[in-house]
């Protein structure tokens, strides 16, 4: 039980890897640059739009979807954060269901309008 903790079966350990994905520019799980943070959004002026080292990511709008038991108490406040947005919009958009998605207990996705695009 102590294990399960630190698994993905927890909304907090879900959204932590999405909200980490957002901000830096990964498209997958893995690989995800762990070093970039919020702050990382400081260091530059609101006329900036963009790192294409993948150090910084902006968005204009992101949808939030969460099914699984619990979804409606999950802390957004990191998808709330006005600096990982442009200047200009901050838009969050959270859809959720208790009903479970196939055999995942939680799951959750994000579909963001980010001013990067993914690369294959």
């Amino acid at each position: 039980e102590h294990a399960r903790a630190f698994t993905n079966d927890r909304w907090e350990a879900l959204t932590k890897h999405l909200f980490q994905m957002l901000i830096a520019d990964h498209h997958m799980q893995e690989g995800i640059d762990w070093s970039v943070s919020a702050s990382s959004f400081e260091s530059l002026n609101s006329a900036e739009s963009v790192n294409f080292s993948g150090s910084v990511n902006r968005s204009l709008a992101t949808m939030l979807s969460l099914r699984g038991s619990g979804w409606d108490k999950v802390d957004l406040a990191p998808f709330r954060d006005p600096r990982i947005y442009a200047p200009w919009s901050a838009t969050l958009g959270v859809r959720g269901s208790p009903v479970a998605l196939a055999s995942a207990e939680k799951s959750a996705q994000l579909l963001s309008n980010s001013q990067t695009p993914v690369r294959l």
